[in-house]
């Protein structure tokens, strides 16, 4: 699976997903083209330097992380505005941020073992079952 961005600044592009995956590109085949493969699979992050308007990603697309405390540092540091955490324990909390160009991402991290059912069950639209901060 392979999913696209738009950038107008492949350089700052470079910086900002190299923070995000903690890595250079693990390809750049065109002088406007850089790719970063996410996670252990065939699922790649295409970002695409653009002349003119930028046309940023609407659908949020979430990473998988270790540690969200260290993923979201690394993206403060380079003055990217992080939400604050939100969990449903026992299984889940992610962050949400924008890139420079607008396009929608953020960054998960499991809290129930492999293999295990996570709870609670339940609606995802029950607010009650998650906590924020």
């Amino acid at each position: 699976m392979t999913l696209q961005v738009q950038v107008d600044d492949l350089n700052r592009a470079r910086e900002f997903f190299g923070a995000v995956f903690g890595a250079r590109p693990e390809f750049e085949p065109h002088e406007d083209f850089l790719e970063w493969r996410v996670g252990d699979s065939e699922t790649w992050l295409h970002v695409v330097g653009v002349r003119g308007v930028v046309r940023p990603l609407m659908n949020r697309v979430r990473f998988r992380v270790d540690d969200i405390a260290t993923a979201s540092d690394a993206l403060e540091a380079l003055g990217t505005a992080v939400s604050t955490v939100t969990t449903l324990p026992s299984v889940v909390r992610w962050v949400d941020f924008s890139d420079p160009w607008g396009n929608q991402f953020g960054f998960f991290e499991d809290l129930a073992s492999t293999g295990e059912v996570a709870g609670p069950g339940g609606s995802v639209h029950d607010e009650s079952l998650f906590t924020t901060g």
